[in-house]
């Protein structure tokens, strides 16, 4: 029986070919295509600041295979991992028995490169004969952007420099050329080295923010031996240890919001919350966390009022937490870095974040001076660096669209409006919010709220309120 196909156009810019009966949605970026047995197609696209090679591109996209399908177990294909000049693949099987083959291909341009991953499951049985399926939806794949103009990057036209720290000449990193830095190395202990960097735009609509050595990054879970020696939760150690008990790095975020961008910006509002279990799985990946330790990763976003002004923020950390038997229970901050913005500069604030961290730098010579031990340390950070800086550039379009349903919806919380999805078409529409359920009678292109689930009349039939 011949398979019967719809072309599908969606509002988050893109268009396919699929089987009838298959189901799409589209995701933090990433477009699912999937059947009633098992069948997945997956496209995500990229754009990147740096050029790529074969060997950057195989780690991105075991990076990505790994993220998204952590069960599978990812190799090598028979024909190498390159397949021609631009494109690289995997393979991977798990315990379920589901086939699975991953691509990365990419074209570099003037500015980085634009790349698109793919990857194709199916039982083992069926892949083979699902091979023409496949081809046809992934062939068919093209952005629209919806009728919408293409947001141009929020960097385009900008001019960098090089800000580098004053304190010792330890690390530097690019810049907006006019922009306002501070920052530098700071040493609480004579074996301890703080950094941070605080970056604020000319008119104050953004200020980014990595470390701060103004508040304390190394603990010490208080026990019973502590106790008996006078040491309390909130006191010190003498090497500069806070005593207090273990915090997840989103419970860390969270204080840390709270007891400095809290103290100055009024009416703080948590948004959204996400472990990010997915990177500290794809650092320990690159090998970055050994030892008997155990790494947390958390992110949220936030809005609140400066100065009587609108702000939204968002603040990303690590902790890692280290227990030493007998002896005591250290715990660190490994990471912890994000930013504020008036809502209609997240995107710029969010890509000057990352250009920091991706061209940050550590000096040799300061590397050097250090001692063997402090160089070793020094190294691991710039490794650490510079892997956690691919895996942030890899997800930048995701987050920057995440960042315009935050805004959008904002927006339309102050005039009133929802938008709601005609699945039938995929068009979208901002329509008076209130209501439990939307109709739409496309006869007659008239939309409808109603508080009870039940049709107004016959010919219409249900929409998706996409902000719930």
């Amino acid at each position: 029986m011949e398979q019967s196909w719809t072309t599908r156009q969606y509002p988050e810019g893109f268009a396919l070919d699929v089987p009838a009966n298959w189901e799409t949605n589209a995701e933090a970026g990433r477009i699912n295509v999937t059947g009633s047995n098992m069948e997945r197609v997956t496209i995500l696209p990229l754009i990147t600041e740096t050029q790529l090679d074969a060997n950057r591109a195989r780690e991105i996209l075991l990076t990505f295979a790994n993220q998204f399908w952590p069960q599978q177990r990812w190799r090598r294909p028979r024909v190498g991992w390159q397949f021609n000049a631009n494109g690289v693949g995997t393979v991977g099987e798990d315990e379920s028995a589901l086939r699975e083959i991953a691509s990365l291909w990419w074209a570099n341009t003037a500015h980085g490169a634009t790349a698109f991953f793919y990857a194709l499951a199916a039982p083992p049985a069926r892949f083979k004969s699902l091979e023409p399926v496949f081809a046809r939806i992934l062939s068919s794949f093209c952005v629209t952007h919806a009728g919408q103009p293409v947001a141009t990057h929020p960097l385009a036209g900008m001019q960098f420099q090089r800000w580098i720290d004053p304190t010792e000449d330890a690390f530097s990193i690019e810049v907006p050329a006019g922009w306002q830095v501070r920052g530098g190395i700071f040493r609480p202990g004579f074996l301890t080295t703080l950094s941070e960097f605080f970056i604020q735009s000319p008119d104050g609509r953004v200020m980014v923010r990595s470390g701060d050595v103004n508040f304390p990054s190394k603990h010490v879970v208080p026990d019973m031996n502590l106790m008996m020696n006078g040491m309390w939760e909130g006191q010190y150690t003498s090497d500069g240890r806070l005593l207090m008990n273990y915090k997840a790095a989103l419970d860390f975020a969270a204080y840390y919001v709270q007891n400095t961008i809290g103290k100055s910006c009024q009416n703080l509002q948590w948004i959204g919350s996400a472990d990010r279990a997915d990177r500290v799985q794809a650092l320990a990946w690159y090998m970055q966390t050994l030892g008997f330790t155990m790494h947390t990763a958390g992110e949220l976003t936030f809005s609140c009022q400066l100065n009587g002004r609108p702000y939204l923020g968002y603040q990303y950390a690590e902790t890692v937490v280290t227990h030493y038997s007998e002896v005591a229970t250290l715990w660190d901050e490994q990471a912890l870095f994000g930013f504020m913005a008036a809502p209609d500069s997240v995107r710029l604030a969010d890509a000057v974040l990352f250009h920091a961290i991706n061209s940050f730098q550590v000096n040799p010579q300061w590397m050097m001076r250090q001692g063997q031990m402090n160089a070793r340390a020094a190294e691991d950070l710039r490794r650490y660096q510079e892997h956690s800086a691919q895996l942030w550039q890899q997800t930048q379009e995701a987050r920057w669209a995440s960042w315009d349903r935050i805004t959008e919806r904002r927006g339309d919380a102050l005039l009133g409006q929802t938008q709601v999805l005609d699945p039938a078409t995929g068009q979208a529409y901002k329509v008076q919010s209130g209501s439990s359920y939307y109709w739409i009678d496309p006869t007659r292109n008239v939309i409808a709220g109603t508080d009870t689930p039940y049709k107004p009349t016959w010919d219409f039939r249900e929409m998706i309120e996409t902000y719930q």
